[in-house]
């Protein structure tokens, strides 16, 4: 029965927290977190002067219709960085110039029950004007909103090739080591596209950080075929890599093992610490406010520690799975 008030408790809790969230975001007022332009001020967005330059020179770059990978070329030229001194890529780009914060107002509550949705869809967020200043002007965003549109409407959309790119997440950029992804190329005669592996950190952040380093598609994935073709046919070398499969996943599943049980004594633990809160709650031990507090903690880290046991176990199933192979297999 204590258990079962806790519980009751600590739901009452996050309800009364998220509801003053909810209250503050419809009246405008900021709900936390770091956004470049601004600083937060005694719970108030306060425009940063030096960042909101930089907010104003993206805005401003796309109305030249300029590509995402080109503004954040641009900005890593001039060595500007981001909120978390990050250099600039396509997705923090894309995210400045979508964010309605910079005309004043808010957009708050887009991944509210996110552990009960998950990826089954955003919850739609509460709209409302902000009590901030807004650094660019509704007729700046409605013009790089326009550049937007006119760039998906023209743009060829490159998941309709339809081609496996086998050496993906396995083949790196010969200079900087980072992986590669899928690049086109339309031939000259207009009659299809030339496919090529592309330097990740170039396609996401610009030459200031790497170069393309395009590689053939066809040409590597022929030559790595065919050496691996020449290799399988050696039974010295198919015995060797089934001995090195089984050792690797003696190895592989008893560190996962390890770490799963270890990740479950630390969950056990959670459950007696909250145990003890809640005995302290009832014998008026502590008060409701640093029980919803303590309450709140525990179950964050205990919702932390059970999303990595669910991945470890996934883990452990998927190798072995991946481990199950023979000779057949291998040739």
């Amino acid at each position: 029965m204590l258990g079962t008030f806790a519980e009751y408790e600590r739901t009452l809790i996050i309800e009364r927290v998220e509801g003053g969230m909810e209250k503050r975001a419809k009246s405008g007022r900021w709900n936390g977190g770091v956004i470049l332009g601004y600083d937060t001020v005694d719970k108030k967005l306060v425009i940063n002067d030096d960042e909101s330059k930089v907010v104003n020179e993206i805005f401003e770059l796309r109305t030249t219709r300029l590509g995402y990978k080109a503004i954040a070329n641009s900005l890593n030229r001039q060595e500007k960085k981001t909120k978390k001194n990050n250099d600039f890529s396509i997705n923090a780009v894309k995210t400045i110039l979508e964010n309605r914060t910079y005309i004043g107002q808010l957009n708050w509550g887009s991944y509210r029950k996110w552990e009960e949705k998950r990826r089954s869809g955003k919850t739609d967020p509460i709209s409302s004007e902000g009590k901030h200043d807004p650094i660019i002007d509704v007729e700046l965003r409605e013009r790089v909103q326009e550049v937007s549109r006119r760039n998906r409407e023209s743009s060829n959309n490159i998941k309709n090739i339809k081609s496996d790119f086998l050496l993906s997440g396995i083949l790196k950029c010969p200079v900087c080591g980072a992986g590669t992804v899928m690049s086109k190329s339309q031939k000259r005669d207009k009659t299809g596209y030339r496919l090529y592996y592309m330097c990740q950190n170039y396609h996401t952040k610009g030459r200031e950080v790497c170069s393309s380093n395009l590689i053939n598609k066809e040409m590597i994935e022929e030559k790595v075929l065919k050496t691996i073709n020449g290799l399988v046919s050696n039974n010295d070398i198919v015995n060797e890599i089934l001995d090195k499969i089984s050792n690797d996943k003696n190895t592989d599943t008893l560190e996962l093992q390890k770490q799963i049980w270890a990740i479950k004594k630390e969950l056990i633990a959670k459950q007696k610490e909250q145990s003890k809160i809640d005995a302290d709650y009832f014998s008026n031990d502590i008060t409701a406010k640093s029980y919803g507090r303590l309450s709140e903690k525990i179950e964050e880290e205990v919702e932390r520690l059970q999303e990595v046991n669910n991945n470890l176990e996934d883990k452990y199933e998927k190798i072995l799975l991946t481990y199950s192979i023979d000779e057949k297999i291998v040739k």
